[in-house]
């Protein structure tokens, strides 16, 4: 099990809690206890029972991101759309930014929150859908 800490986390992001996924919808740092909500309705948790959801190819798809067709051809794992490219490697997933940017902006992430914390910082708009 991935830990994640009270500072990693914002208000929004995905998070696994008994293997299934929820929103944060508050964080109190000082308790470090987070109000999540999913399916399974509204649950406060401390940190240690919140775990990080790595990313997925299925996730990137749903999400609007396509296999390239040089993955497709090379059994890689590189999904792109207008405003990203996401390549996987044995350090995550790289993350390039293009738009709005004179220079792309490109991180690693392993995990969907990193990804939407990116993407926010980007300015890219877009919610991630589980």
């Amino acid at each position: 099990m991935e830990h994640i800490k009270i500072t990693d986390l914002c208000v929004g992001d995905w998070v696994m809690y008994d293997l299934k996924p929820y929103i944060v919808q508050q964080i109190d740092g000082e308790s470090e206890h987070v109000v999540i909500s999913g399916s399974e309705g509204v649950r406060e948790k401390h940190i240690d029972y919140i775990e990080p959801i790595c990313i997925k190819p299925e996730m990137l798809e749903k999400n609007g991101l396509v296999l390239t067709e040089y993955a497709k051809k090379h059994n890689g794992h590189r999904y792109v759309d207008q405003d990203a490219l996401l390549i996987k490697t044995n350090y995550g997933w790289h993350c390039t930014i293009f738009q709005g940017f004179a220079k792309d902006v490109s991180v690693y992430v392993r995990f969907i929150h990193e990804l939407q914390h990116f993407f926010r910082l980007a300015k890219i708009g877009r919610e991630i859908e589980l």
